[in-house]
């Protein structure tokens, strides 16, 4: 076994530290791996048996590595815990596997994030003899968008109309002082305008106060679906230069925008 790029192993225990010393025999460069095991005194032992880079925590990995090949080699009932940290790591040159029993791949594709779904559906349609992976790419990019943005149209409705509830409450209190002034007769008493005009401004209050925090958490939803748009664009773009398919589909890369609509008008 060789490779042209590090080789990264997160846990090593007994399996992990297994298939790890199979892979030195077989050539790999112990300079090349670098194995992320958290309990320290394991840590310095695999370090000195087999001369590899070893860290307490994925802090401890250089800031630039940029592994050919990710295992995880940890226990099934902490693998939501320590997978996610490496979705860093997610590229269409990085191939992941886990030696953890019973995890499906839509496990992975959840925890390390929506461009190795899009990836994975692209090197599926590959060997599959699609032609046109540009297309494949998009409609799974879509398709990822459109579950991250399922709930955006709910936070905009609630948004946009708790304004205008507020604003409902507003005219009915007012209606309601003025109400109270044409029974008195044109003469004004605060105390008896004090309902109306208490009910306009908690109405109106409660609107502002359910529509800002939404509208705020909208947009940082709106911004996080965007980098998660561009981040599966370059995927899409790293595949068909891997696999020399540039230009195979005359629809252009755009990006996924469908969230915009929601608060154009807020």
């Amino acid at each position: 076994m060789t490779a042209t790029r590090p080789l990264l192993v997160v846990g090593g225990g007994k399996m992990g530290s297994a298939l790890l010393a199979g892979w030195l025999d077989r050539g790999v460069a112990r300079q090349d791996v670098h194995v992320v095991e958290p309990n320290e005194a394991a840590a310095a032992a695999l370090a000195d048996a087999l001369g590899v880079n070893v860290a307490t925590g994925i802090e401890g990995l250089p800031a630039d590595l940029a592994p050919a090949f990710v295992m995880f080699a940890v226990k099934p009932q902490v693998m939501g815990d320590v997978a996610p940290p490496y979705r860093r790591f997610t590229d269409p040159k990085t191939v992941f596997l886990s030696i953890a029993a019973g995890l499906p791949i839509a496990f992975f594709e959840t925890h390390l994030g929506t461009e190795a779904a899009v990836v994975r559906a692209m090197l599926a349609a590959r060997a599959d003899g699609v032609q046109d992976l540009a297309h494949v790419g998009q409609r799974e990019r879509a398709l990822e968008m459109q579950r991250i943005e399922s709930g955006f149209a709910t936070l905009g409705i609630l948004g946009n109309t708790a304004p205008l509830l507020g604003l409902f409450g507003t005219i009915t209190g007012m209606i309601k002082a003025f109400m109270v002034i044409e029974q008195a007769g044109g003469k004004v008493d605060a105390q008896a305008l004090a309902g109306g005009i208490w009910e306009a401004m908690i109405t109106t209050g409660v609107g502002l106060a359910v529509a800002i925090p939404l509208l705020i958490l909208l947009h940082f939803l709106e911004n996080v679906a965007e980098r998660r748009a561009n981040a599966m664009h370059r995927c899409v773009s790293l595949v068909l230069e891997q696999t020399g398919r540039n230009g195979s589909s005359r629809e252009p890369l755009e990006k996924v925008h469908h969230w915009e609509a929601i608060s154009d008008g807020v």
